[in-house]
């Protein structure tokens, strides 16, 4: 939406939109491929029984449903006030201003203390309470991993299984944002493909290496230090907007 200020964009452009978040959703997929298989897995095995030898198999089924369960404040909104939602993005002053609150949680997550807490000892309530700060993040500006790897952190979550945790919820919020773009989406002359073709692998690249960097960072406990970047990107934000 800031770019879409910045250069002059009075349009939305949809099919770029969509196509920017299925290029992060493959970064997604191709950094987390071994949880994402291991859920799988599990689920084969039988996703409601917990008699299995193998203890992996009854650790990822456990995830699975834990994503579930943090999954559903999203669809719930994302279902029932799509409209709303959209027109958030009619601001700018409000992202902002979500840049600024954004930095706040990063900053406050570094009050994480105790952070051992496995898949076995993350209740439902604990996945809920991350399921709803991805929720929230549906207001632009407001960052989708950064809030909910706080939460999790917050909540004693093991610092490695935070950003696993995130950026597996994150897998069907994406799809599900993509999909919901999609229904509004009308054809696309042949001349745009390239240019959108371009920006998802882009997309795709920066989003893979972005992770890589971001799973270090969360893991070292060196996560707040984002909150200096939000806070500046939100004051040149909002003196952008002051100035256009």
């Amino acid at each position: 939406m800031v770019a879409q200020h910045l250069f002059g964009l009075t349009e939305p452009q949809l099919l770029l939109d969509v196509m920017l978040h299925l290029g992060t959703l493959l970064a997604v997929i191709v950094v987390f491929r071994s949880d994402i298989t291991g859920i799988v897995k599990g689920i084969q095995h039988g996703l409601m029984s917990t008699t299995t030898s193998d203890r992996t198999d009854v650790m990822y089924r456990r995830l699975f449903w834990l994503v579930v369960v943090a999954t559903l404040p999203t669809v719930v909104v994302g279902l029932l006030l799509k409209d709303f939602v959209d027109s958030l993005f009619g601001s700018p002053i409000l992202v902002g201003c979500a840049f600024l609150a954004t930095g706040g949680v990063l900053w406050i997550s570094r009050f994480a203390k105790h952070n051992d807490k496995d898949v076995d000892r993350v209740s439902v309530l604990a996945a809920l309470l991350i399921g709803i700060s991805q929720a929230l993040a549906i207001t632009p500006g407001i960052s989708r991993s950064g809030t909910t790897i706080s939460v999790a952190l917050l909540l004693g979550m093991d610092r490695g299984l935070a950003g696993r945790f995130s950026f597996l919820m994150a897998i069907p919020a994406i799809a599900g944002a993509a999909v919901l773009q999609l229904r509004d989406a009308t054809d696309f002359p042949p001349e745009v493909w390239p240019t959108v073709a371009i920006g998802t692998l882009v997309a795709a690249v920066s989003g893979y290496v972005a992770l890589r960097i971001l799973m270090r960072i969360v893991t070292r406990g060196n996560f707040s230090g984002f909150a200096y970047y939000c806070w500046g990107i939100g004051i040149l934000t909002l003196s952008f907007v002051a100035d256009w």
